[in-house]
Order: C-alpha cells, then structure tokens, then sequence
C-alpha cells in the first residue's frame, strides 16, 4: 500500500503541493487529473523521488519511502505516462 500523508512540497520559494492526502492499495489504479499548473507533475516527481518533499510522510508497504531504493520504489508504484508521450509502450 502506498500511504502519502499531508504531504507538501516546494520550488524554491513557492509551496506547489500543500497537505496532500493519498492512499493507493496494492494492484490499485489511479488517474491523476487537473489543468495546468495544478501540480501533476510535482506530485508524480515528489513520489519518484526526484523532489523532495518538506512535510509530510510517505510510506510504501508499511516502510518510509526514504527507506527504499530509489529505483526500486518508483519501479514498484509509478507508472507515468503522458498523453501525448509516444515513446514508451502501450
């Protein structure tokens, strides 16, 4: 189960993620939706790990993330796919 916990996460000075609330069961599917500058992608990097968040927890199968590889973390919950990105498979 992934397990993400009032989180928030900056760009420099700016708070783009504030307070975020997300629980996703194993095998369980999401859809992330929202116009632009919502914060899609700093939601989606924050979990991959190529952002760090400021507050907040996020667990992965009952462990911190920090605990994870991080390849191995993101391999196991992300699968992110753009709509008009053609270059990864179907």
């Amino acid at each position: 189960m992934l397990d993400v916990t009032r989180l928030s996460t900056w760009i420099g000075p700016a708070r783009i993620l504030h307070d975020i609330d997300l629980t996703l069961a194993p095998g369980e599917i999401a859809c992330l939706l929202g116009p632009n500058g919502a914060g899609k992608s700093t939601l989606m990097n924050t979990l991959a790990g190529l952002l760090r968040h400021r507050q907040g927890t996020i667990t992965l199968a009952g462990k911190p993330w920090t605990s994870w590889m991080p390849h191995s973390a993101s391999r196991t919950v992300l699968r992110c796919r753009r709509k008009d990105d053609r270059s990864s498979p179907r």
